[in-house]
């Protein structure tokens, strides 16, 4: 028996985590895309949320994705995980990114160029079809319009696609040691 960590604190360690995996679960499926999970994971999650209705085999499958979370730093992680429910920091940080690079788009014709760099799958025509599209809303409208809501919504998923949010790793020694100590 290790004497670094005694069996209750592991055990509280590894329920924990069972608990991340929950609240990773519970995200709806469009906000896991926003995560660069490790393949393992993500395949472990998709069928613990098949395995729902099986109460025994979910509650194995749940054991075994919080094993594949204990590299994780666990307190950024869960951090991570409440940002990314609906409405949370992540979520209006990239509502606020998307609508300001709506404006930025409507000001300046120029900000096209920016927008092929950030999001090279769409191609630039389309962003000046959006443009020319909001831009002929009257200035008073314009929140309020269709239009302005499909170009923020645009950007909204080209954000979102974009750029996957890392899990925040242990330092390596951290790992190491957790590893010694629960496996």
């Amino acid at each position: 028996m290790d004497e670094g960590i005694s069996k209750t604190r592991r055990k509280a360690q590894m329920h924990a985590l069972q608990a991340v995996g929950e609240a990773l679960l519970a995200l709806p499926r469009e906000r896991l895309s926003w995560l660069d999970l490790p393949r393992p994971l993500a395949v472990a999650l998709e069928e613990a949320r098949r395995l729902s209705g099986h109460y025994e085999a979910y509650r194995r499958q749940m054991q075994y994705v919080g094993r594949l979370l204990q590299p994780y730093a666990l307190a950024p992680l869960t951090e991570l995980v409440a940002a990314l429910r609906p409405g949370g920091a992540i979520d209006q940080a990239r509502q606020r990114e998307a609508e300001r690079l709506a404006a930025a788009l409507l000001d300046d014709e120029s900000c096209i160029g920016m927008l092929r760099e950030r999001f090279p799958a769409i191609p630039a025509q389309e962003w000046r079809q959006e443009r020319r599209r909001v831009s002929k809303v009257a200035p008073e409208a314009l929140s309020h319009s269709p239009e302005w809501r499909r170009l923020v919504a645009r950007l909204r998923a080209a954000l979102d696609s974009a750029s996957p949010l890392p899990l925040p790793r242990c330092n390596d020694e951290e790992t190491e040691e957790e590893h010694e100590h629960v496996s």
